[in-house]
């Protein structure tokens, strides 16, 4: 998409670089742990890193959005009306609030499977597949490696915790059927495990067939598979929740950051006014930077706390960041054509 080294860095590599630090942090840097006093709360020092790394993400999406004459324009009313509708809502509504905070989670993995799913076929477009062959299996496939080992692994009750907050509203059959699915989660396991290996199977000899057809499988897709697929069964499936949610929010926001910078970096430019200075690629990217560990630090201060306004606010931009980024990908896709 850039070039060898950048995109096997931010893109490809990603999942093992964050597989790699979250298994140095358990073997050799205990002092990551430790707890530390730093922008409002007293947590380990890992923790406010992926706190303010992964909100980082969250608000880049808004290069891609409201910054982007283009894009802003086609559709101003999303990007204006809807997130002030829904915060306002949440501020009158327990139940929006309390569901919108629960989608959140569950959108989040899903949007993580279709990041790695964006990736495959655009690598396969540059090979020249630009058809739809294939598309559905890239879906099911992505899928499976990210969404099959938490339903498998130590995460899986961590991640269905998210509809204990269903209490508050005193709405209690999510929790109950959380429980029940936690009970299951053996022979669910077990039959991601036989369907899985099938599917892969059928994955495998169903491209076998399409490159028969001319259908060409890019040398970066399978790469990013395999890394995807390694870290997201040892992540999810081994270790313990917190590292694993470290190790995807850490290898998903490094190749948005990635994304965002190689897509957006000379609109930045643009509307900074940076255009026709010698050094603005510099400057650009210091305010991209800035900017996002700006935002990150802000979602540590005012966003983990219980005021009802601020936990609103947080929760509109990550919903936002996972529709957003659904539709702006199309929308760049169809101005390059």
């Amino acid at each position: 998409m850039v070039s060898p080294v950048y995109d096997g860095i931010l893109f490809i590599g990603a999942p093992l670089i964050g597989l790699v630090f979250a298994l140095a942090m358990l073997g050799g840097l205990p002092w990551v742990m430790r707890p530390a006093t730093m922008f409002g709360s007293n947590e380990a020092l890992i923790s406010i890193f992926i706190g303010v790394w992964t909100y980082a993400h969250l608000c880049a999406v808004v290069f891609r959005s409201h910054l982007n004459r283009d894009i802003y324009s086609r559709f101003k009313l999303r990007f204006t009306v809807v997130p002030l509708a829904l915060f306002v809502g949440m501020l009158l509504s327990d139940w929006l609030l309390v569901t919108a905070v629960i989608i959140a989670v569950f959108w989040d993995v899903y949007h993580t499977a279709m990041q790695n799913f964006g990736f495959c076929r655009i690598y396969d477009s540059r090979q020249g597949s630009f058809s739809e062959k294939g598309r559905k299996l890239d879906i099911m496939v992505n899928h499976l490696l990210y969404v099959g080992p938490i339903v498998g692994g130590l995460s899986f009750a961590p991640t269905l915790n998210a509809l204990d907050q269903y209490a508050d509203v005193g709405w209690y059959f999510p929790i109950e059927l959380a429980d029940f699915l936690v009970f299951l989660q053996p022979r669910l396991t077990l039959l991601f495990l036989i369907g899985g290996s099938l599917f892969l199977a059928y994955y495998v000899y169903s491209y076998w067939q399409l490159s028969q057809e001319g259908y060409r499988v890019s040398r970066q897709k399978v790469t990013i598979l395999f890394s995807t697929g390694i870290t997201s069964v040892w992540a999810w499936g081994f270790l313990p929740p917190f590292y694993a949610f470290f190790v995807s929010n850490f290898y998903h926001a490094l190749q948005y950051f990635g994304i965002v910078w190689a897509i957006e970096n000379r609109n930045i430019r643009r509307t900074i006014g940076l255009s026709n200075l010698s050094s603005g690629a510099w400057i650009t990217f210091a305010v991209f930077l800035l900017s996002l560990v700006a935002a990150g630090i802000a979602f540590k201060v005012y966003g983990t706390g219980t005021i009802r306004w601020s936990l609103g606010i947080f929760t509109v931009i990550s919903l936002m960041h996972f529709w957003y980024d659904s539709f702006v990908w199309q929308a760049h896709k169809i101005a390059a054509a």
